[in-house]
């Protein structure tokens, strides 16, 4: 009869419960690993959703900016005098 940690007593299919203590062990380490993961992942999915909240407001800031009479014209003409004297 083969042993199965995982699986249910089915002597019918040659499954018995339990199995040595070291694919216990074994298991257990890639729960963890794999539990660790799911964490790095959700805290990584959180800090992107912290990042597109930060852009969004940084679009809105931007777009307020451009708003402004005669701002957007200023940009404009500041960005075409560093063109001419070669600094951007």
């Amino acid at each position: 009869m083969q042993k199965h940690p995982t699986a249910a007593v089915a002597p019918e299919r040659g499954v018995v419960a339990g199995g040595p203590e070291e694919e216990l062990e074994e298991l257990r380490a890639r729960v963890e690993a794999q539990q660790r993961m799911i964490d790095a992942i959700r805290e990584e999915n959180q800090d992107i959703h912290e990042l597109h909240r930060r852009n969004q407001q940084l679009e809105q800031y931007v777009e307020n900016l451009m708003s402004v009479p005669g701002l957007r014209a200023a940009l404009g003409l500041r960005r075409r005098l560093l063109k001419r004297s070669g600094t951007t």
